[in-house]
């Protein structure tokens, strides 16, 4: 029985186990196969990163108390972040270094660096990097 290359379905010859003629269709049907996945990782990295730049310039500003409507208007999404730190009384989100959580008046949103937001926040990091994988 032939057997065909999965990316150009040239005859293959030489191992009974080969599946690509060469490099080049195996990369090709590698890149094609998980090209989905690298499209939906980049648009959510795009959203972190967007949610990042924006905490970053208001905290540069000095405003550490925010409403979440400017929040939103700026182009920030409340439905991605990296992390998520409960401790007790309240739920911290991160995005990388920076963190934010609801105040006391739920139309608000307090900003901080995760520094400041999170006492030891070394071990917890890892511990959330962990859990991911």
């Amino acid at each position: 029985m032939q057997r065909n290359c999965q990316q150009c379905h040239l005859p293959i010859t030489g191992r009974s186990d080969k599946r690509f003629c060469d490099d080049a269709c195996r990369n090709g049907y590698n890149n094609k196969r998980y090209a989905t996945n690298r499209a939906e990782i980049r648009q959510v990295n795009r959203i972190l990163a967007r949610n990042r730049q924006i905490l970053s310039s208001i905290l540069e500003e000095g405003m550490a108390l925010i409403t979440r409507e400017f929040l939103s208007r700026s182009g920030f999404s409340f439905d991605h972040c990296t992390g998520i730190y409960e401790d007790g009384h309240r739920q911290v989100r991160l995005c990388y270094d920076y963190a934010y959580s609801s105040s006391q008046r739920h139309d608000q949103v307090e900003l901080m660096k995760v520094h400041e937001a999170i006492p030891g926040n070394e071990g917890i990091m890892l511990e959330l990097r962990s859990q991911r994988t």
